[in-house]
């Protein structure tokens, strides 16, 4: 048998290295980095949770990045962050397991499922957890052989899917990430790659025939730099277009197979009004051109720029409006009328309850990630508990405070309390949200955290606890009789149906109302006037005799009476201070 020359078997391996690096190279031009997690919202430093796109429907696939130990044994019951948004959206939140195909199909670290839910069809991956021993001594080359294995797996189901939109996030990020957090975006990319390469010519062909590949980031800060890390692979992977060679539309024939000469991207000022106000439309939201947006005429999609100027779309007005009116739409929380809110049963449902559309300006919702594991949310995100379990913990608003001029207020009702074992109660406050990062040495292997704001959250302002005392910023400090002129406020004295307001001067005090009367004036705190230009959050540290709590319709808007109660505070510390000299009447 005749082996052929060593001159030949090198042309043919260069040859197939050069296929391969020309279908992975087409595959991550079609993929487009958006600013929104596969839900459509993303979560940003300024303004919370905004939802920048559409949510899911039944013409896309999205990736739910799931927790073996939660396929396996917790069930979505139990799954928080990411995975518990994707199963409130599905309606499986309350199931105690997942699909007997999804718990056989999924055994181990980087397998897949499609599985569908009614009219949507989900991917569940597992991530490799690079926190693990597997991991602790491995290099970069590694992680990417992992991650590829999982994405291999989920474009296989999504090319089994029938769909043609598909919306990924980020494996293995968060708490997973482990040492390899800084460059997760470029591992991320170079699996891809690598996952796309692994599949049969027609899983090829069928994701290539994709309207959309979203790789969606929830994290604004995270944006930036998965997008440049995108940009740099292509780079490499890409070779060099000859002069004045048109751009190649990445879900064309051509970028897959090589069949078809390469077809000219159409300029936006070509496009008439209505084609350039359909291509605007995936980055409406309130900072229209943020990131990248998709260029789209007809079944076409090509990478862009965003153009100087959007009025040829429309108004800065009308583009905030129209992302207004979306969240309105898609938004899966509501709010209830104060009087019909009764303490949720132990399953975290009220549903006799009547849910209202919530007001954007006035309501706040707990937040299902900065909350302690021992404390469970009701599925509108208004009401917390921790009566499930022996003790409570920390549990912080989505939401940031409002700002009014006599300051920032909201308020609670206490839903259930039993003082019958403890001597203590709540804990009330506001504080800022550190990043994660912060926190990851305290969270477990699914990302749950247990503890207490006072002693998690370095810059956070509380009151209650046994009532004598405040915790700012981790110190405790008592406070002295003329900031509790009625008598030493005591938290475990609460019942259910009394009201519990907080507000926060732009001085730095912290006044708190019980069924609209002053009882604390904690004059002050330390470091509390430098916070008014900041976001800052409710935060509560549920536990003691203070079971269940709900919050009420008042970010930001006090009651009269609250207001009166300020004034004549004001007033009083205004007269102090003119008698010891420190001001002046006018």
């Amino acid at each position: 048998m005749l082996m052929p020359a060593p001159s030949a078997l090198q042309a043919s391996d260069t040859s197939q290295i050069a296929d391969e690096e020309a279908r992975a190279a087409a595959f991550l031009n079609a993929v487009i980095v958006v600013p929104w997690g596969v839900l459509g919202s993303q979560l940003t430093g300024d303004c919370g949770e905004q939802f920048r796109a559409p949510q899911p429907d039944e013409e896309m696939v999205l990736v739910d990045p799931a927790g073996l130990n939660y396929i396996q044994v917790d069930g979505p019951r139990l799954a928080g962050g990411a995975a518990g948004a994707i199963y409130r959206f599905l309606g499986i939140h309350d199931r105690d397991c997942f699909p007997v195909d999804v718990m056989q199909a999924i055994q181990s670290e980087l397998d897949a499922k499609l599985q569908r839910y009614g009219d949507l069809q989900v991917i569940h991956a597992v991530g490799p957890d690079f926190r693990s021993d597997t991991y602790a001594n491995s290099k970069e080359g590694t992680a990417i052989e992992a991650l590829s294995v999982v994405y291999y797996h989920v474009l296989q189901e999504y090319s089994a899917s029938g769909l043609r939109r598909l919306r990924l996030p980020p494996l293995s990020g968060g708490i997973f990430s482990g040492r390899f957090a800084k460059k997760l975006p470029g591992l991320t990319v170079g699996a891809l790659a690598q996952a796309f390469s692994r599949l049969d010519a027609l899983c090829q062909e069928r994701v290539m025939a994709s309207t959309s590949i979203e790789l969606c980031i929830f994290l604004e800060d995270d944006f930036a730099q998965y997008s440049s890390a995108l940009q740099r692979v292509q780079q490499v992977l890409s070779p060099p277009a000859s002069p004045g060679a048109g751009a190649v539309s990445p879900h064309s024939k051509a970028s897959s197979c090589g069949s078809e000469p390469p077809q000219q991207a159409v300029g936006f000022e070509a496009l008439s009004l209505e084609q350039q106000a359909l291509a605007m439309e995936p980055v409406i939201g309130d900072r229209p051109g943020t990131g990248h947006s998709i260029l789209r005429v007809g079944q076409e999609f090509s990478p862009r720029k965003p153009p100087p100027d959007i009025s040829i779309v429309s108004s800065m007005a009308s583009v905030k409006a129209m992302a207004k009116q979306k969240k309105a739409q898609s938004s899966p929380r509501a709010t209830r009328k104060k009087e019909e809110i009764k303490p949720w049963d132990r399953s975290g449902a009220n549903d006799a309850a009547e849910e209202l559309e919530p007001d954007e300006k006035t309501v706040l919702h707990f937040d299902n990630f900065w909350k302690a594991k021992t404390v469970k949310l009701s599925p509108d995100h208004v009401c917390a508990s921790w009566s499930k379990f022996p003790y409570g913990g920390m549990v912080m608003s989505l939401e940031p405070i409002r700002k009014q001029v006599i300051g920032r207020y909201f308020e609670i009702l206490v839903d259930e309390s039993d003082s019958s074992r403890w001597s203590d109660g709540l804990g009330i406050g506001i504080a800022m949200k550190p990043s994660k990062e912060a926190l990851r040495y305290h969270m477990n292997h699914v990302g749950q955290f247990e503890g207490f704001a006072c002693e998690l959250l370095e810059k956070s302002w509380l009151l209650g606890y046994d009532g004598g005392r405040g915790k700012f910023c981790g110190q405790t400090r008592y406070l002295t009789g003329g900031e509790m002129r009625n008598g030493v406020w005591r938290p475990k004295d609460l019942r259910a149906g009394d009201l519990v307001g907080l507000l926060v001067t732009p001085d730095g005090h912290m006044l708190l109302f019980v069924n609209e009367e002053l009882r604390v004036m904690a004059q002050s705190c330390e470091g509390l006037d430098k916070m008014w230009t900041r976001q800052v959050h409710a935060v509560l540290d549920l536990d003691g005799c203070t079971k269940s709590v709900h919050f009420l319709n008042t970010n930001g808007m006090p009651s009269r009476k609250v207001q009166l109660l300020h004034a004549e505070y004001r007033e009083a510390e205004h007269n102090a201070k003119v008698k010891d000299g420190v001001a002046t009447n006018v």
